[in-house]
C-alpha cells in the first residue's frame, strides 16, 4: 500500500519502531496475563518468586513509557500525513492543465481535501491495529499453553467472526462509494447556490428546487445512508462482543465435561478470553475503518487521474523570465477540439489557425458567440495546449517545459475575471502610492475605492464594471509587455468605454505594449491596427 511507503518516507525509523513496539507489547501482555493468572490461582511466578508486585510495577512503568512515546510519535506522524496529502492536492491543482481543472470541477477538489484528512488518521490506526494484533497473538499463545483444544476453538471463533465481518463489509463498501458521490454532488450544488446567489434569489421556483430537489434531497440521502451504515456497524460490534460471552459460556459449561479441563485451567482461560475481547473488537472494527480508508484512497487516485498532472512540469524559480523583450507571437497550423467525456465524440473543432502578432500591435478579436474566440484566447494565453500545430514566442517554440514562462509574459483580464481577496502579486501599494493613485485616477475610481492596508489589496466590494477597472489597475501594475483583454469593456458605461478604446489602448501602444482584445464593439474597430474575425472555429478574415 502506498501509505506504508509514505509513512516510511516521513520517518525512516517507522518500521523499526513498530517492530520494537510489537516486541515490548508482546512481553507486556504475556507477562501481565501470566501475573494475573498466577495471582488468582495463588501460585508464585518462576522468576523472582515472592516479588510479583515488583515485576508488575517494572513492567507497568516500562509499558507506560513506551506507549506514551509511541502515542506522541504517531500523533506527529498523523499530522505529517494530513499535511502531506493536503499540500499534494493543492500542488497538483496548481501544476495541472487549465483544461483538466476546468473539466474536473471544484467539487472534486473539495471532496479530495476532505478525504485527505481521512487518509491522515492511518498512522494512528495502523499502530492501534498492530498493537491489538500483538495482544491477540499473545493471548492465543497463552491459551494454547493452557489448553490446546480450547485454544483451537477460540481460533475458530475468531476466524468465523472475521469471515462474517468481511462479507458484511462488502455491502458497506458500496454504501461508502454512494456517500462519496453524494458528497461531490453536494459541493457542486452548494457552489451553484453561492456563485449564482443573485439568480437564485430572483426565482421562487429556482430557490425551492435547488433547496428541496437537490441540497435537501442530497443531505437526506446522505443522512439515511450514514445511519444505515452506522446501524450495520453497531450490529457488527454487538455480534462480535456477545460472541465472546458465548465462548465464555462454552468454556464454563461445555468444555469441562467435554475435554476434562481443570478448575485452574478454566479460570486462566476465562481471564484470557476476557482479556482478548477488546483487542479482537478493535481488529474487527478496523475492517470498517479500512473500508473508509479505501474509499478515501480511491477518491485521491481518481483525483490524480482526472487531473492528469505531471510532477516534471513544476515551475522552477527563474528571476529572469521577464528579461527578454517581446517581438512576435505566432500560431502555426494550431488546432484544438472539445470531446464528450463519455463517448469521446467531438463537439467543437477549432482551427487550423495561422496567425502572427507583432510587437506594439493592437489586435481586436471578433466573432459571434460560439465562433471560437474564447478557445483562441485560452490557446494564445497558454491555458490550453494545441491538439496539433505549434505556437512560437519570439521565434522559439512553446513547449510543455516552458509553458509556465510563456503564460507569464501576459497580463490578462478574462471575461468574468476574479478579484483575489489577498495580495498574491506582492504589490506594495503603500510604497508605490504615487503610481497606484495615478492608476486609480486613470480608472476614475478615486472616490469609489479604499485600500485595505493590512492585506495590501483594493477593496473588491464594487460593481462588476468597477471590479474590472480594479483588475485593470492590477494588470497595469504588473507592467508586462503583452496585454490580453477578454470583453473588458462589456460592463463599462458608454463614457468609460470610449475612454478604454480612444485613450487607454493608444496610451499602452505609445508605451510599446502589445494589446490583444476580444470585443463586440464594432464601432471602435478603427482603434485597432487590425481585426481578426472568427467564425465556426476558423479565421474568417485577418
Amino acid at each position: 500500500m502506498n501509505i506504508i511507503k509514505l509513512l516510511n518516507s516521513r520517518s525512516k525509523y517507522f518500521l523499526i519502531l513498530i517492530t520494537v513496539l510489537g516486541l515490548i507489547s508482546s512481553l507486556w501482555n504475556l507477562g501481565l496475563l501470566y501475573l494475573i493468572n498466577n495471582a488468582i490461582i495463588q501460585k508464585n511466578i518462576i522468576l523472582f518468586p515472592g516479588h510479583d508486585w515488583v515485576v508488575f510495577v517494572v513492567m507497568l512503568v516500562a509499558s507506560f513509557v513506551v506507549m506514551r512515546y509511541f502515542q506522541s510519535y504517531t500523533m506527529k506522524l498523523t499530522n505529517e500525513v494530513i499535511y502531506e496529502y493536503s499540500i499534494a492536492i493543492v500542488e497538483k491543482v496548481r501544476f495541472a492543465s487549465f483544461a483538466d481543472v476546468e473539466k474536473m470541477g471544484k467539487e472534486k477538489v473539495y471532496t479530495a481535501v476532505k478525504y485527505a484528512r481521512d487518509v491522515g488518521v492511518f498512522p494512528q490506526m495502523f499502530v492501534q491495529i498492530f498493537n491489538s494484533a500483538i495482544v491477540v497473538l499473545c493471548c492465543l499463545v497463552y491459551m494454547f499453553i493452557i489448553s490446546p483444544v480450547a485454544a483451537l476453538i477460540s481460533v475458530c471463533l475468531i476466524g468465523i467472526l472475521f469471515i462474517f465481518f468481511f462479507r458484511r463489509n462488502k455491502q458497506i463498501e458500496k454504501d461508502f462509494f454512494k456517500l462519496r458521490m453524494l458528497e461531490e454532488a453536494y459541493f457542486s450544488n452548494l457552489e451553484d447556490l453561492m456563485v449564482g446567489y443573485k439568480e437564485i434569489k430572483m426565482s421562487i421556483r429556482r430557490s425551492n428546487n435547488i433547496y428541496e430537489k437537490f441540497l435537501l434531497k442530497n443531505r437526506k440521502e446522505a443522512k439515511d445512508l450514514n445511519t444505515q451504515t452506522a446501524v450495520k456497524y453497531i450490529h457488527n460490534d454487538l455480534i462480535a462482543y456477545y460472541s465472546w460471552f458465548v465462548g465464555i459460556g462454552i468454556i464454563l459449561y461445555i468444555l469441562p465435561g467435554l475435554i476434562g479441563m481443570r478448575q485452574d485451567q478454566i479460570t486462566s482461560f476465562v481471564i484470557s478470553t476476557l482479556y482478548i475481547i477488546s483487542p479482537v473488537a478493535a481488529l474487527t472494527a478496523s475492517i470498517s475503518k479500512f473500508t473508509q480508508l479505501k474509499t478515501a484512497f480511491d477518491c485521491l487516485v481518481d483525483f490524480d487521474k482526472d487531473l492528469n498532472w505531471e510532477e516534471a512540469h513544476k515551475v522552477e524559480v527563474d528571476h529572469n523570465y521577464n528579461s527578454s523583450a517581446f517581438d512576435t507571437l505566432k500560431l502555426e497550423e494550431v488546432t484544438y477540439e472539445y470531446l464528450l467525456d463519455t463517448t469521446r465524440q467531438k463537439t467543437f473543432e477549432f482551427g487550423p489557425i495561422n496567425l502572427e502578432i507583432k510587437n506594439n500591435e493592437i489586435v481586436f478579436i471578433a466573432g459571434s458567440n460560439g465562433s471560437g474566440k474564447s478557445t483562441f484566447i485560452n490557446l494564445l494565453a497558454g491555458l490550453y495546449t494545441p491538439k496539433s500545430g505549434n505556437i512560437y514566442m519570439n521565434g522559439n517554440p512553446v513547449t510543455k517545459e516552458n509553458y509556465p514562462y510563456f503564460r507569464n509574459q501576459f497580463a490578462a483580464i478574462f471575461a468574468g475575471g476574479y478579484i483575489f481577496t489577498d495580495n498574491y502579486n506582492d504589490f506594495v501599494l503603500e510604497d508605490n502610492k504615487e503610481l497606484v493613485d495615478r492608476f486609480i485616477d486613470k480608472m476614475k475610481l478615486t472616490d469609489k475605492i479604499s485600500i485595505i492596508s493590512e492585506k495590501g489589496v483594493i477593496d473588491r466590494k464594487l460593481s462588476k464594471g468597477q471590479q474590472k477597472r480594479v483588475a485593470m489597475i492590477y494588470a497595469l501594475m504588473e507592467n508586462k509587455q503583452v496585454f490580453i483583454f477578454d470583453e473588458w469593456a462589456a460592463e463599462q458605461d458608454p463614457s468609460f468605454r470610449i475612454f478604454f478604446y480612444r485613450e487607454l489602448l493608444p496610451e499602452l501602444k505609445r508605451e510599446g505594449k502589445t494589446v490583444i482584445a476580444v470585443t463586440h464593439d464594432d464601432e471602435f474597430y478603427s482603434c485597432a491596427d487590425r481585426v481578426v474575425k472568427f467564425d465556426y472555429g476558423k479565421i474568417k478574415y485577418n
